[in-house]
């Protein structure tokens, strides 16, 4: 059994294949027709050769984990191959076919090849690229190292060498001698090349190679060979009542199309077990498939061609090999305890010393038995009876049938803790109580009243403060100002007077400000003070409502205080413009106003609150 994906259609379709059940994924892009062949994969990368609205093939890059695709190209290509980061096809640029490589992890498009010739069927294994060249009516086969970009013709006589495959440095590929067709190598590591495979009767053709084992097709008799370089062993893999086409192996895995059913059907062959399954089995006609690790892709000619995806299932029982612990052992899938024994024959699963049969938790390691079978297991269980009675202070916590005078004695345990418990709260009730009546209402009230005044007093004596300081600064500004109109007027006393008059007002304004703002300081810690005297009364007894009416009232006589200082500043603003320096005290002010109201309404309105 296999689970195949296909791309077509943009939905999922189930689908009753001959004797059994095949999901089909489907899927198709808005912008191309998936008339999909030619597919070549390497881990999460499939490439293919695809039809486009304009009747064109375009290689495309699939991500088969995140399903995005897209063509990597604009022009005419096909044939793709893949190995890591590359991928590479022919295409018409020009009039001439020529070989290109794409990058996926930059997405950069190179062109390898720009001559007369005609190259095609190129096959790639990290840095070493091979493919066919024809040059003059023959064949040739070459290498391209991708690193120095150096090419070297392996082969090229007046016959023909055709369909090269590489992997590990090796090559191999068909050529034409005496009447039939041979296989031969090359070795890229010493350059040497050599005859592998020649013998009467043998038509070797479309060879691919994996290590040391290499595929190919017999010509002569449709059937499908693989060879063991290190052995020189030749054995037959296919149905000898069946012709077979295009062999490709992956590690210990071959899969071919083999002409078995009503159609071709792909079918796989195991090199470590000796045994082939066929994959599909139904009237569709599947070409061209290739594998990597449990994955197999193919080509399914229908209507529209499309390219076919399937996870191996080489036990046949139902679960994909990439999930399968046990692949080749239909009767066995998983590990739990990863003790190398699959779950349906080790005795204990999580392999905590009780066997599957008496464990009633048979997948967690920590819980065996569930004595009142309530779901929680005993260890995790604090009522393992499900008495009532915990297993702490039951004596005997798996009897559910407790003796009825001992569960009334721990009852009345338990009653006497209680009662307990509530008197030492009722004696701290009663302190509590016992306390709040010594106090006496009339000294709290008076001192709140007190703190009001006090308050009222400080906020008052900051408000003359201001008032006889910026006082001081007008009388300061405005001799300024005199001064300055008889400079003016040309009647003031020589220039070193005035300036020595100026620096004496800016000293004297200066020293103003600063003891402004320190007394404001020193007020405004007392009125902190006050303050908190307050708050203490207040959250002392429940007297807030009877003294909003007084905090409203204090609260706009300083806004109103607040209000004619800042309109007594805003009357000097005129004088200021004359000196910069002036301006900076003017400054200085205004923000000792802005602070001086800003905390006085936070102030309000936290005893408003």
């Amino acid at each position: 059994m296999a689970v195949c994906m296909m791309l077509l259609g943009g939905s999922y379709m189930i689908f009753a294949v001959g004797s059994e059940a095949e999901a089909y994924v489907t899927e198709r892009t808005t912008d191309y027709m998936m008339n999909a062949t030619e597919p070549a994969v390497d881990g999460d990368h499939l490439v293919f050769s695809g039809t486009v609205k304009d009747g064109g093939k375009r290689v495309f890059l699939r991500n088969t984990r995140t399903d995005i695709e897209f063509p990597v190209c604009s022009f005419e290509s096909h044939e793709p191959d893949i190995s890591g980061d590359n991928v590479v096809f022919w295409g018409y640029q020009d009039s001439n076919p020529d070989l290109f490589l794409y990058t996926i992890s930059t997405g950069s498009l190179r062109r390898l090849t720009n001559d007369a010739g005609w190259e095609w069927h190129a096959r790639i294994d990290g840095p070493d690229l091979v493919y066919n060249e024809n040059r003059g009516g023959s064949y040739e086969v070459v290498h391209l190292d991708l690193v120095s970009m150096s090419e070297t013709v392996l082969a090229s006589t007046s016959d023909s060498e055709m369909h090269p495959s590489v992997h590990d440095r090796m090559v191999v590929f068909d050529a034409y001698r005496a009447g039939r067709r041979v296989l031969m190598g090359h070795d890229l590591r010493t350059g040497t090349g050599m005859e592998i495979l020649n013998f009467s009767g043998l038509n070797a053709y479309d060879p691919d190679i994996f290590g040391d084992r290499v595929v190919f097709k017999d010509q002569s008799s449709g059937l499908i060979l693989l060879l063991n370089l290190t052995t020189s062993s030749l054995n037959t893999i296919s149905d000898p009542n069946a012709l077979s086409y295009y062999p490709r192996i992956y590690m210990n895995t071959v899969v071919f199309s083999s002409d078995t059913g009503a159609g071709g059907d792909i079918r796989i062959f195991d090199i470590s077990t000796g045994t082939s399954h066929s994959l599909t089995d139904d009237f569709f006609n599947d070409r061209i498939a290739v594998v990597w690790g449990e994955h197999v892709y193919f080509t399914r000619l229908m209507s529209s061609p499309i390219v076919c995806h399937i996870l191996l299932d080489q036990d046949d029982d139902g679960i994909p090999d990439q999930k399968d612990m046990f692949p080749y052992d239909p009767n066995e899938h998983f590990d739990f305890d990863g003790d190398g024994w699959g779950d349906f024959k080790d005795f204990d699963d999580d392999n905590d010393g009780f066997e599957d049969s008496v464990d009633s938790f048979p997948r967690d390691p920590d819980e065996w038995y569930d004595f009142d079978g309530d779901g929680i297991g005993d260890n995790q269980d604090p009522d393992d009876d499900n008495d009532g009675l915990e297993d702490t202070v039951d004596a005997d916590p798996r009897d559910p049938n407790t003796p009825i005078m001992e569960m009334l004695h721990r009852i009345m345990i338990r009653l006497d803790v209680l009662e307990n418990n509530l008197t030492s709260r009722l004696e701290d009730l009663s302190d509590e109580l016992a306390a709040l009546a010594e106090v006496d209402p009339e000294s709290v009230l008076e001192m709140v009243n007190n703190s009001l005044i006090d308050l009222e007093t400080a906020l008052s004596n900051i408000n003359l403060t201001l008032v006889d300081g910026v006082d001081g600064i007008l009388g300061g500004v405005g001799s300024l100002h005199d001064d300055l109109t008889n400079l003016g007027d040309g009647t003031m006393f020589e220039p070193e007077s005035f300036f020595d008059v100026f620096t004496e007002v800016v000293i004297n304004t200066t020293e103003s400000i600063f003891d402004l703002l320190i007394n404001l300081s020193l007020r405004m810690n007392a009125t902190q003070e006050d303050m908190n005297s307050t708050r203490e009364a207040f959250r002392t007894l429940d007297l807030i409502d009877d003294m909003v009416s007084d905090l409203e009232s204090i609260g706009k006589n300083v806004e109103s205080q607040s209000a004619e200082i800042e309109n007594n500043g805003n009357d000097i603003g005129s004088y200021f413009v004359l000196m910069i320096v002036i301006f900076s005290v003017w400054s200085l002010i205004v923000l000792a106003f802005v602070f001086f109201r800003t905390r006085n309404a936070e102030d309000v309105a936290t005893f408003d609150d």
